[in-house]
């Protein structure tokens, strides 16, 4: 675990690390085992590419869901999830393709809200004396 009472920021130089033989650079997350959970408890939270963002799943599913509305925008061309209507706009055509088109009635689901985690982290208070009196940015913390 670390711990920032300020905020941690993260920066890649950009260019190569000289000596390693790997040449992309950037900065990587993986968790071996586990999840792993971005919250943003209150503010908002960007991600954003110069080139792309792919967001995918090998073996489930994907679930994006929004309390207000959910919008998907590219080249001028729109999906908005709003108050139980779906809205689509295109400054060309919108095209709807399948071997059946089937118009149904009405009908529902409710997505799951995200809950945040309110709370602190719990480290030993003698850790954390002991890593601001050096001057350490990280606490390390097992368990």
């Amino acid at each position: 675990s670390a711990v920032a009472a300020q905020g941690i920021a993260l920066y890649a130089q950009g260019s190569d690390a000289g000596s390693r033989p790997v040449k992309p650079t950037g900065i990587k997350l993986h968790a071996a085992s586990g999840q792993v959970s971005v919250q943003a408890q209150q503010d908002k939270a960007d991600f954003a590419a110069q080139k792309a963002i792919t967001v995918s799943s090998s073996t489930g599913s994907i679930n994006a869901s929004a309390k207000q509305h959910l919008l998907l925008t590219a080249a001028g061309a729109y999906l908005k999830i709003q108050g139980g209507d779906i809205e689509i706009g295109a400054p060309g055509k919108a095209q709807f393709k399948g071997a059946q088109r089937e118009m149904a009635g009405g009908q529902s689901v409710s997505g799951e809200q995200v809950v945040l985690a309110k709370g602190k982290a719990k480290l030993c208070a003698m850790k954390m004396r002991s890593a601001d009196s050096a001057g350490e940015g990280v606490v390390s913390h097992a368990g």
